[in-house]
């Protein structure tokens, strides 16, 4: 991964923004710790920018979670 970055965009709702690119072809998880809304993108061997939007309910602490 190139660069991955979380901005707050509003009240309760987050903007999951990342450049990224593999030599294999795979699936790239981001979730934010205790919401519903997992987000999966595939990724393959051209860089690409990927947005995802993420909507928190109950303002709270949350963690990012990135998998490979």
């Amino acid at each position: 991964m190139d660069r991955i970055s979380c901005a707050q965009s509003g009240y309760g709702t987050y903007k999951l923004s990342m450049d990224v690119k593999s030599t294999q072809p795979r699936n790239v998880y981001a979730e934010l710790q205790d919401v519903a809304n997992k987000v999966v993108i595939a990724v393959d061997s051209t860089m690409k920018k990927y947005e995802r939007i993420l909507d928190v309910i109950v303002p709270s602490s949350k963690k990012l979670l990135i998998g490979l």
